[in-house]
């Protein structure tokens, strides 16, 4: 799951995730892309605070 949070703090998931997109066919307004992966990086960021670490040891 960790993983997945880093990701998504990453500009290069959203643009993956907009390539994705556009191939299978939806094309969505750079506007709301950004509103939507701002969206999406404030829950990752509400997971991270309350999703709890694992021990590693």
């Amino acid at each position: 799951m960790q993983a997945i949070l880093t990701r998504f703090k990453e500009p290069s998931s959203y643009a993956a995730l907009t390539g994705v997109l556009a191939l299978v066919g939806i094309n969505v307004d750079p506007g709301l892309m950004q509103q939507i992966s701002t969206a999406l990086a404030a829950l990752a960021g509400i997971a991270g605070f309350f999703l709890k670490e694992q021990a590693n040891g």
